[in-house]
């Protein structure tokens, strides 16, 4: 065990993250004699640092998977948790919303069997994360919305803003200016039980988008009343909007 420990310290302040799994296999190779959880769990403790720094997503859901066969045979909420933050640390690069989102429901799995605000809070930050790159508005929403369910389980201000994060996220592109300042006040019901600055800012910044799109579509009226169409003109100014607002 002093050996294992050892060698997972090693991993700490280690610049290369391939450095970092090379130790995480020699806790392995350890683990294969003493089969022990608390060696799988220190194992599992540098397979997760190995994901710090390393700057593909694809390794990084690899070691995620590699931590998750180390908790198929200890099954502890210890060891969920270094998963559901390695598999958290596989968002963050990951270009595709979709892969963002079954990462996240892979870290709701974990919290399934090991119900701790700890691996709750992860899910909340990987759905987060998926609406980050998600173009779809409608799509931004009902991510929204799960994390919105989490945070009726564990009504926690760290949940509560990465709710408030993804609600932002809906905003943008969303050609109703109605449904902006819905957004913009379901942050506020969120802002009313955790009054934070960071809570606040997300509404400023989602009531903001809302006078953006008021003011692109009146625009686009008095457009259409001094020269019958503009529908080219509306389309290009909407892009650029858009293109900002990212």
């Amino acid at each position: 065990m002093a050996q294992a420990q050892a060698l997972m310290n090693a991993t700490v302040g280690e610049p290369s993250a391939a450095e970092r799994a090379r130790l995480a296999n020699e806790i392995g190779k350890l683990r294969e004699r003493h089969d022990t959880a608390e060696i799988a769990l220190v194992q599992a403790k540098a397979l997760m640092n190995a994901t710090v720094g390393e700057p593909s997503a694809a390794e990084r859901a690899r070691l995620a998977n590699e931590i998750g066969k180390l908790r198929e045979r200890h099954d502890t909420a210890d060891i969920a948790l270094e998963q559901a933050t390695a598999l958290l640390s596989a968002t963050v690069g990951e270009p595709s919303a979709a892969e963002r989102a079954r990462l996240a429901h892979e870290i709701g799995k974990l919290r399934e069997r090991h119900d701790t605000v700890e691996i709750a809070l992860r899910q909340a930050k990987a759905l987060s994360n998926a609406t980050v790159v998600e173009p779809s508005a409608a799509e931004c929403a009902r991510l929204a919305r799960e994390i919105g369910k989490l945070c009726e389980r564990y009504d926690t201000v760290e949940i509560a803003l990465e709710q408030a994060k993804a609600l932002l996220s809906a905003t943008v592109g969303e050609p109703s200016a109605a449904e902006c300042a819905r957004l913009a006040n379901e942050i506020g019901k969120l802002r009313e039980r955790h009054d934070t600055a960071e809570i606040a800012l997300e509404q400023a910044m989602a009531l903001m988008t809302r006078r953006s799109v008021s003011r692109r579509r009146r625009t686009a009226h008095v457009w259409r009343t001094r020269s019958g169409s503009c529908a080219s003109d509306t389309t290009r100014r909407t892009s650029r909007w858009n293109r900002r607002r990212r």
